[in-house]
């Protein structure tokens, strides 16, 4: 008798102890997930540790900005002139997440702050400025779109205006090394869509409103001069030395080569685009 006791007393025990243990809930992560404003998550993880964290934006138009991780407040900007906020997780290798916040200026409408977060010691802290690879170039009207998010790499669309150029875009890839994301490359090919100019498929075709030296290479030696009203096709883009370069096409010369955007947009390289 004195033996069945003690088995069910123990059995019970068990049993008490297993139902009053904390549960440990795991991250249910996808490798790209959207974060609003003002709503909090709990299935994600953004620590890094694999288990479903606490997340919250807290936001209010040209008030306040800024985000809590467990409760705790880990990350805040000054918000006067943000009147909106985009913010999505991504998560690479598994368990390495990384958090793009993107910040719209109320006054000009333009992007003020864009960048890929990282949490470290109770923080999110800046893992990538997307606005830093120009180095200092003049542009303006800045604007990013994820494409893609693969196992170790994130892909983004980029938007600006160089001088002289007007608005181009172009695809950027970081890929992770480590723990930290480094740029694939620094040269980026110039394309549009096929609606942008659907009689070329798509091909960026300007008329040059001036004369402009053409070299072959950033820095390197004159090779060809246009005339003013020569057509030519803008083809990549490079960021170097705090200046910006495009690679160019004169097409009835069929020669290409760099030419430097200058830092302000007193001097515009072309005229509308010849199929707008």
């Amino acid at each position: 008798m004195k033996k069945t006791l003690l088995k069910y007393f123990t059995v019970a025990l068990i049993t008490i102890s297993t139902i009053s243990m904390p549960l440990t809930v795991k991250a249910a992560q996808k490798s790209n997930i959207s974060i609003r404003p003002n709503v909090a998550y709990s299935k994600y993880d953004i620590t890094g540790d694999g288990k479903a964290d606490k997340i919250r934006i807290n936001f209010k138009s040209e008030s306040y900005l800024n985000i809590e991780v467990n409760g705790k407040k880990s990350f805040s900007l000054n918000a006067q002139n943000i009147y909106l906020v985009n913010a999505d997780l991504y998560t690479l290798n598994g368990n390495k997440h990384f958090l793009k916040l993107k910040c719209q200026d109320i006054d000009n409408d333009h992007i003020d702050y864009d960048k890929l977060l990282t949490y470290k010691s109770g923080k999110l802290v800046s893992a990538v400025n997307l606005m830093s690879h120009r180095k200092g170039a003049f542009n303006a009207r800045h604007n990013s779109f994820t494409q893609k998010v693969g196992a170790n790499y994130i892909q983004i669309r980029m938007q600006s205006m160089p001088g002289g150029v007007g608005s181009i875009q172009y695809t950027i890839t970081y890929k992770l090394s480590g723990s930290s994301l480094k740029l694939s490359k620094t040269t980026y090919p110039v394309t549009y869509s096929k609606s942008y100019n659907p009689l070329l498929g798509g091909q960026n075709m300007w008329k040059c409103a001036k004369s402009l030296n053409i070299k072959n290479a950033p820095n390197g030696n004159i090779i060809y001069t246009t005339d003013a009203y020569e057509v030519c096709t803008v083809n990549k883009i490079k960021y170097s030395g705090g200046s910006a370069y495009i690679y160019i096409r004169a097409e009835d010369a069929d020669i290409s080569g760099w030419v430097r955007c200058p830092n302000s947009y007193t001097s515009r390289f072309f005229e509308e685009s010849l199929f707008i």
